[in-house]
This record gives C-alpha cells, sequence and structure tokens, in this order.
C-alpha cells in the first residue's frame, strides 16, 4: 500500500468525504446490525461541520485520493471527533490509527484540555482503548413523539404559537417565565456581553466549554436555529442548537435535506430546558417532523430527570470515551447548582 498521508480536509474533498463515509457505515450497519445507510452526506452539513474546526477536519490521502476522514469539533478546551470512516478495502491497514493520532495531536496542539469521542459499537470501544482512549460513561439519546401543537401546548400561549401550534419567536415570545428568541435577534443588540454570558453557563458545566462558535454557524449552514431563553431582568438563562436537518439525503447538493431534528447543544437551568424544549419541538413540528431527539450524558442525572417528566424515552445508546481529561456531568452537584447539558459527540 503507498504511503498514506494526513492533512487538512478541503472543500474539494468533501465529495470523497461523503463517498467514504457511505461505503463505511454502510459496511458497519451490515456488520453491527444498525440502521440501512441508503445515502450519503449532503455537502450543506459538511462544510457546517469542516468550517466549523477546519484544523480538526482531516483526510486520509494515498497518491492523491482520499481513503478516510475524520470530522473534529472544537467546543472551547472541549474537542471531540466523529464520525470517522475508511473506505472499506483500505480498512485493517492503520488508516483509521493515523487519522485518530492526526486529530488527538491537532487537538492536543490547539489547547484542548478535553478530548474525546463516543461510539455504539462494542468492538470499536476496544479499538479506541487500544489507542489510549477510556470509557467513563454512556450518552442516551432520548426521543419525543410529537403530537398537534406541542409546541402551543408546552408554551401555554397559543397566541403565540398560532392556531396551527407553530412557533415563530422572530419577534420574541414568551414560554412561560422566559422569553425565547432566535439567536441573531437576542446577539445582534448586546453580542458581546450575551457571548460572555454563555460562555459563564457553559463554564459552570465544565471548566474552558464554550459552544458560541456554533450559535451563528448553525442558522448559518441551513442545518437548524440557535434559540437563546432570556429570564425576567433580560439575563441569558440557557440556549439550544438545532440541528433540524438530517445529516444523510439522497443528493449531495440538497439544500433542503430531509427533516430529523436533533438538539445539538443545549444548556440552562431546569426551567429554561423546559422552555428550549418547546420551541425546538414547535420548529421540529414546523419543519415537518414527527419527532423530536435530544442527547443526554449519563452523568448528568437531573438533565434525564427533566427529560422523562417531559416525556421523552431512551432511543440509542452511547459509550462516551477520552483521550484526554475528562467530563464527570453534574452528577456530584446538587439541582440547581449548575446548569443542566444536553449535548451530543456525534455528529
Amino acid at each position: 500500500m503507498p504511503e498514506c498521508r494526513i492533512r487538512t480536509m478541503t472543500d474539494d474533498d468533501l465529495p470523497d468525504v461523503s463517498r467514504v463515509d457511505l461505503a463505511a457505515f454502510s459496511l458497519a450497519a451490515q456488520r453491527f446490525g444498525g440502521h440501512p445507510i441508503d445515502h450519503g452526506r449532503h455537502r450543506m452539513g459538511l462544510e457546517y461541520f469542516r468550517r466549523a474546526a477546519s484544523d480538526l477536519c482531516i483526510v486520509a490521502d494515498t497518491d492523491g485520493e482520499v481513503i478516510g476522514y475524520g470530522i473534529g469539533h472544537r467546543w472551547g478546551d472541549t474537542a471531540w471527533i466523529g464520525p470517522l470512516g475508511v473506505l472499506p478495502e483500505h480498512m485493517g491497514r492503520g488508516v483509521g490509527t493515523a487519522l485518530m493520532q492526526g486529530f488527538c495531536t491537532r487537538a492536543a496542539d490547539g489547547g484542548a484540555t478535553v478530548v474525546g469521542l463516543e461510539t455504539s459499537i462494542a468492538q470499536n470501544v476496544r479499538i479506541y482503548e487500544k489507542r489510549g482512549f477510556l470509557a467513563r460513561g454512556v450518552r442516551l439519546l432520548a426521543a419525543r413523539d410529537l403530537g398537534p401543537a406541542v409546541g402551543a401546548a408546552r408554551a401555554g400561549d397559543a397566541a403565540t404559537a398560532g392556531a396551527t401550534g407553530r412557533f415563530d419567536p422572530t419577534d420574541g415570545a414568551k414560554v412561560g417565565d422566559f422569553t425565547i428568541l432566535p439567536w441573531g435577534a437576542a446577539g445582534q443588540a448586546r453580542p458581546a456581553s450575551r457571548i460572555k454570558e454563555a460562555r459563564k453557563l457553559a463554564g459552570l458545566v465544565t471548566p474552558g466549554l464554550d459552544h458560541t462558535g456554533e450559535f451563528d454557524a448553525v442558522p448559518r449552514s441551513g442545518m437548524g436555529p440557535t434559540y437563546v431563553a432570556l429570564d425576567g431582568a433580560d439575563r441569558l438563562a440557557g440556549y439550544a442548537v438545532l440541528h433540524l436537518r438530517a445529516y444523510r439525503s439522497p443528493g449531495f447538493m440538497d439544500t433542503t435535506p430531509p427533516a430529523d431534528p436533533l438538539v445539538w447543544i443545549m444548556v440552562g437551568s431546569a426551567e429554561a430546558t423546559g422552555a428550549l424544549l418547546a420551541a425546538c419541538e414547535a420548529a421540529a413540528q414546523a419543519a415537518g417532523a414527527a419527532r423530536l431527539k435530544v442527547p443526554c450524558y449519563g452523568g448528568n442525572p437531573h438533565a434525564w430527570a427533566v427529560l422523562k417528566q417531559l416525556g421523552y424515552k431512551v432511543d440509542a445508546a452511547f459509550i462516551r470515551m477520552f483521550w484526554r481529561g475528562q467530563y464527570g456531568g453534574t452528577a456530584d452537584r446538587k439541582w440547581g447548582q449548575v446548569p443542566l447539558d444536553l449535548s451530543s459527540w456525534l455528529g
């Protein structure tokens, strides 16, 4: 096999990345009984991931051919990788190891104090442990079927949600004790102070955690909205980044991929979380979706208690693994001492 070179992913690589991803994950689904993979990843989603952390998105290149890839993410001092894939004919030749080593080196050189990933495949757990990762917890994926006008019912404000149950907080909408705004409306008036408030909230979850790079990136990409919850004193009580669109689509250039809503990130008080979930549920319905998926790390029992109370049930589970640092969650802290954290490490 010719020498394999790990390099930074470019925009020109994206069609090849989609091709490799489809081949790798189709095989994984066949081997391990996952959902069948019929379509590759679309350009819109790949561009969004690459631009969010361009130095952590890498490919394995052999004589100009992309044979593997890894998409890395950076949230302040936390970095994680996923997805990662290798062409089936090149598996077992050290390509995945080279990609993983390349990511970890770049993450560490960039100052990450927490470096990790998530997987649902037992075989991968053993592979990653040999590469220096430790399995430290389980991350749940919860889901809830969305009935008619669920956003309106949760908000308790028919005038805001409208007769159809649609929730459009463009001009500000009250949900319980909170005003829910899209990030563009909330951030324009006081961008520096809102960013500071959001970083403070995230830092209470784990030092150095920072999601604010996603606030503009997700709406700009077309993947979904970012919402913030403001309390009665106009203070930031929580935020949510929602991926409305599926990561895969029949067409690589599709600009309106199918709706498959997933809360990508949500941080806030228990009360703000309930209000933000109402907004996300209504946005999911407006996009034509029948259910909303929400991640919850097992180390955050308070967050799971809120989700369960709101009718969410476990849909899937993943192992969260760490190469550097750790994220213990909120299990050792009393209710209300720290914001709830609902976030995924699986792109």
